[in-house]
């Protein structure tokens, strides 16, 4: 029997993403080290209306249409999605958590959520590493 040390205290691994109610779209840092969101400098953002799923394509092409800017920080990330939640007619006034997953989108990964299918609101303390500054869409 070989015993592994486990050295990630304190680290969540849970890949959750959250519609926050400043408009943002945030990333666990399960997500940020599944999908390894640290390789990447911007975002693109779909939704799938018959199934109510949202979809996050990492990259790193700033001129892709569509791409806005990915912040990633040490244990979250984000995008800046009001455009994108209110085009689409998204509720954000509440922020609310879901589980993440990955699907493939024409032989790239794409990460996917499905908004019916909530956690739950997150209390004040749950949401403490949301960035709370102006947010402007890069849209």
């Amino acid at each position: 029997m070989v015993f592994q040390k486990f050295t990630h205290k304190g680290r969540g691994f849970k890949t959750r993403a959250s519609i926050r109610s400043n408009g943002q779209i945030g990333f666990s840092h399960g997500v940020i080290r599944r999908f390894e969101l640290d390789r990447f400098s911007h975002a693109v953002l779909y939704f799938d209306p018959d199934d109510g799923m949202i979809g996050v394509k990492p990259t790193n092409d700033s001129n892709e249409e569509g791409a806005i800017r990915l912040t990633v920080k040490q244990n979250t990330a984000w995008v800046a999605a009001t455009a994108f939640l209110d085009y689409h007619n998204l509720p954000y006034a509440k922020t609310k958590r879901y589980e993440l997953d990955s699907r493939d989108l024409d032989g790239e990964s794409l990460m996917v959520f499905k908004i019916g299918e909530g956690l739950g609101e997150e209390s004040d303390e749950d949401s403490a590493e949301e960035d709370t500054t102006n947010v402007v869409d890069e849209t």
